[in-house]
C-alpha cells in the first residue's frame, strides 16, 4: 500500500463523488507526503489581519475545502462561519474570553474542519486588547504561556483528522508537534522595522508521534503496521 493510498483511505478527498480515484492527491494528501512551500510578499501593515489581502487570500485558500469554521479572535472578520471577540464594539457572533469560548465549543461537541488563530502577537498587545475594553490583565510571559497551552488543548479538542489550523503571528510555534504537521507558512513582510507577519496552514493527522500510527494502526509514512515511530516520520 502506497503512502497516498494510505492518506487517501484515511482522509477520503483523494475520490469524486463517484467513488473513482483522483490522478493527483489531494492537498492534504500532499502535506503528508511532501516538504511545505514557504514563500514571502509584501503588504501594508495592519492591526485587522484579514484586511491585508495576502491573509485574506490564504485563509480563503483553505476555507472553502472545509465545513464548519471556527476563529476565536476574528474582530470583524468574517472568514469564519462560527466566530467571536473579546470586544462587544466588533461584529462577532460571541463576545468572549477565548479560552471560554473554546471550551465552550468543546462542552457542546463542536468539531470544526478549519480553526482561524489571529491572537494578540506580544504581552504588550494582549494587554492594549484587554485594556482597551476596560478588563486588567497581566502582561507576563509566564500568562501567556499559559493560555497558548490552553488554547492548543481546546483546539486540539475541536478537531479531527484532516482539519486544519491556519495560525497567524510572529512565529511557526502553531500547534505543536504532536500529531499536526505543516502545509504551508507564508511570510507577509511589511517594510521599514516591522516584524513580518507570519502565516502557517497545518493539518491533523490521524496519529500520534508516540505511537506512530493512526488510530487503525497504519503508518501514514510508509503505509504499514509497526511499533514505535516511523524511521521516514
Amino acid at each position: 500500500m502506497s503512502l497516498y493510498e494510505t492518506v487517501a483511505d484515511q482522509l477520503c478527498e483523494c475520490y469524486d463523488e463517484y467513488g473513482k480515484k483522483l490522478a493527483q492527491p489531494c492537498w492534504r494528501c500532499e502535506a503528508l507526503a511532501a516538504t511545505y512551500p514557504m514563500s514571502r510578499c509584501w503588504a501594508m501593515p495592519n492591526s485587522e489581519t484579514f484586511l491585508m489581502k495576502p491573509a485574506a487570500d490564504f485563509v480563503t485558500k483553505y476555507i472553502p475545502r472545509i465545513g464548519v469554521t471556527v476563529d476565536p479572535y476574528a474582530r470583524n472578520s468574517k472568514l469564519c462561519n462560527i466566530t467571536n471577540d473579546l470586544n462587544s464594539n466588533t461584529s462577532a457572533l460571541h463576545h468572549m474570553d477565548a479560552i471560554d469560548f473554546l471550551m465552550k465549543l468543546a462542552g457542546e461537541g463542536v468539531k470544526a474542519s478549519g480553526v482561524v488563530i489571529d491572537p494578540p502577537y506580544s504581552p504588550t498587545q494582549i494587554k492594549e486588547c484587554y485594556q482597551g475594553i476596560g478588563i486588567k490583565t497581566a502582561s507576563d510571559m509566564a500568562l501567556r504561556g499559559k493560555m497558548m497551552k490552553a488554547r492548543r488543548g481546546l483546539v486540539n479538542a475541536i478537531t479531527e483528522p484532516g482539519s486544519v489550523v491556519l495560525s497567524f503571528g510572529w512565529n511557526t510555534n502553531g500547534m505543536g508537534k504532536r500529531g499536526w504537521r505543516i502545509v504551508e507558512i507564508l511570510l507577509i513582510s511589511h517594510g521599514s522595522d516591522h516584524n513580518d507577519t507570519i502565516c502557517m496552514a497545518e493539518v491533523k493527522l490521524a496519529y500520534t508521534p508516540d505511537t506512530g500510527a493512526d488510530v487503525r494502526g497504519i503508518c501514514p509514512f510508509c503505509g504499514s503496521s509497526h511499533p514505535g515511530k516511523c524511521v521516514l516520520s
